[in-house]
C-alpha cells in the first residue's frame, strides 16, 4: 500500500506541472480537430453511427474512455498499457501523446508505426537527399509525410516551408514543396508518390493523374491510340504500363517544371472501386482458375497472418468481409495504391479537371484528342456498379473465393449489406464528396 502511494506521489509531481486530470480547453480541440479521422472514427465503431452527437465531440468526451482509437494511427489502449502514468492521471492519451508524448520520446502507439518512427528518427537527424534513402519513394512519400506531419505539431512556430528545408536537402527539397503546394503532404501518410502516377504528353501540353483501378488502362490507350497508334500496337499486355510510364511518365524531379500543363484526372464511384479491386484481385483469379498477381498473394498472407488464417492463398484467398477489415486496420501510409483512397493522389482538386469514367469520349473530346474510332473498354470490371436502388444482398460478403461459383456473382450487390455500403460511405467520404462534385 504504501508503495502504491510512493508511486502515485511520484507520478503526480512528474506531471502536475504539465498536465491535471481536467476537462480539454478550446486550445486543446483546435489542436487536436485536423489530427482526428472522422471518418476512420465513424466507419470503424458503428454505434456512433446512429447518434447525433459529432463523432470529435464523441472521442473527446467518451470515446478515448472506451478505448476507442481517433485514427488507424492511434491505438488508444496501448498507449495507455505502455504509459501506466498517464492512465493512472485520466488524460486523454491522444491529448498527452500529441502535446507531450511525442517531445518526451513516447513511442507512436502503433507496432507499425512505431518502429517507422524509431527508423525515421535516425534517419532525418540530418537534412535528407535522394542518396540518403533506403527504400523506393513510393514508399518513403507517405512514410515521411506521417512521420513530419506529427513532428510538425512541435514545430508549430515554423512555417511549413522552413520545416521542409530543414529536413530536406536540394536533391528533394523541389519535389515535397511541390506536393505541399498541392495539399499532398502534410496529410499524416494520406498521400502518394505522385510523380509516378502522372504522365505528360508535351504536344498537347497534358497531364493526366492516373489512379489505379480507374480504368486508367482503357484512359492510357485511348490517349495513345490517337497521338501514338504506332507505339501502341506493340507493346506488350502484361507490360502495358511500365512501357507507358517509361515513355510518358516525368521523374519526381520534373514534377514542378510541367506545373503549366492542363492536368486531367477520372474519378470512380468510390464502393465500385473498392469490390472491383477486391473482385479483380483477390476473387477472380481462384473463381475463374487464374494465376493472382504477385502483390495480391503477398497482401492475402499477411491477412493470413493477422487473422490466425492457416490455409494456402491460392487455394482459399480472403472473402471480402476480410479484406474490408485488412484494409481498414492499416495505417494509412501502408495503404496500397488500388484501395488506397482517389483523394490521396489528386490533393487539391482546383485547377484540374475532373471526369467520370463514362466520360472518356467527353475528355478527348477537350483536349483536342477526338476521332472517329471507338472507345475499346481494357477491363470490363471498370463497367461494373454498384445499382443502389437494387437489393443490396450481401450474401457473397463472408464467403472465400473457393466457395463462390462464376454463376454465384451476378453484381457488386452481392458483396455488400446496407450497412457494410454505409459504412464504406463514411469511410471514403472525401471520395464521395469529390465524386459527386464531378460531372
Amino acid at each position: 500500500m504504501l508503495f502504491d502511494q510512493v508511486q502515485r506521489q511520484r507520478i503526480f509531481s512528474q506531471f502536475k506541472f504539465t498536465f491535471f486530470s481536467r476537462k480539454p480547453t478550446k486550445a486543446d480541440y483546435l489542436l487536436l480537430k485536423p489530427l482526428f479521422d472522422e471518418n476512420y472514427y465513424v466507419s470503424s465503431y458503428r454505434s456512433v453511427r446512429f447518434t447525433e452527437v459529432d463523432p470529435f465531440d464523441h472521442f473527446m468526451t467518451v470515446g478515448w474512455r472506451e478505448g476507442r482509437n481517433p485514427a488507424a494511427w492511434f491505438d488508444t489502449k496501448l498507449y495507455l498499457s505502455e504509459n501506466p502514468d498517464v492512465r493512472m492521471i485520466g488524460i486523454n492519451p491522444f491529448l498527452h501523446y500529441v502535446k507531450n508524448g511525442r517531445t518526451e520520446n513516447r513511442k507512436v502507439p502503433h507496432q507499425k508505426c512505431a518502429l517507422l518512427f524509431e527508423e525515421y528518427d535516425k534517419l532525418f537527424q540530418k537534412r535528407l537527399g535522394l542518396s540518403d534513402l533506403t527504400e523506393p519513394l513510393n514508399l518513403f512519400i507517405p512514410r515521411a509525410d506521417l512521420y513530419l506531419s506529427l513532428r510538425s505539431l512541435h514545430e508549430q512556430h515554423m512555417p511549413r516551408d522552413t520545416v521542409l528545408a530543414n529536413h530536406f536537402d536540394e536533391t528533394l527539397l523541389p519535389y515535397i514543396t511541390a506536393l505541399s503546394d498541392r495539399n499532398m503532404f502534410w496529410r499524416f501518410g494520406r498521400t502518394v508518390n505522385a510523380a509516378n502516377y502522372t504522365l505528360y504528353f508535351s504536344q498537347q501540353n497534358l497531364r493526366y493523374i492516373w489512379i489505379p483501378k480507374v480504368a486508367c488502362t482503357t484512359i492510357k490507350a485511348e490517349i495513345l491510340k490517337r497521338i501514338d497508334p504506332q507505339a501502341l500496337s506493340v507493346i506488350p499486355h502484361n507490360l502495358f504500363h511500365e512501357r507507358i510510364n517509361s515513355r510518358y511518365g516525368i521523374r519526381f524531379d520534373q514534377f514542378a517544371n510541367t506545373s503549366g500543363a492542363h492536368e486531367i484526372a477520372f474519378i470512380r464511384h468510390p464502393i465500385d472501386r473498392l469490390v472491383s479491386c477486391y473482385f479483380d484481385k483477390f476473387a477472380k483469379p481462384l473463381i475463374t482458375k487464374r494465376a493472382f498477381e504477385g502483390f495480391a498473394i503477398q497482401h492475402i498472407r499477411k491477412m493470413y497472418s493477422q487473422f490466425k488464417i492457416s490455409a494456402k492463398p491460392v487455394e482459399r484467398s480472403v472473402s471480402f468481409s476480410e479484406f474490408l477489415r485488412y484494409i481498414q486496420s492499416q495505417p494509412n501510409y501502408l495503404h496500397d495504391a488500388h484501395w488506397r483512397p482517389q483523394a490521396d493522389f489528386l490533393g487539391t482538386t482546383s485547377g484540374k479537371t475532373l471526369y467520370r469514367i463514362d466520360g472518356i469520349g467527353r475528355m478527348l473530346r477537350d483536349v483536342g484528342l477526338s476521332n472517329e474510332s471507338p472507345i475499346e473498354r481494357k477491363n470490363k470490371s471498370s463497367v461494373n456498379s454498384v445499382n443502389e436502388s437494387a437489393l443490396l444482398s450481401g450474401r457473397l460478403f463472408e464467403k472465400t473465393p473457393n466457395k463462390i461459383a462464376p454463376s454465384d456473382v451476378t453484381s457488386y450487390n452481392d458483396f455488400l449489406s446496407k450497412s457494410t455500403y454505409q459504412q464504406l460511405s463514411l469511410w471514403l467520404k472525401e471520395d464521395f464528396d469529390i465524386f459527386e462534385s464531378t460531372h
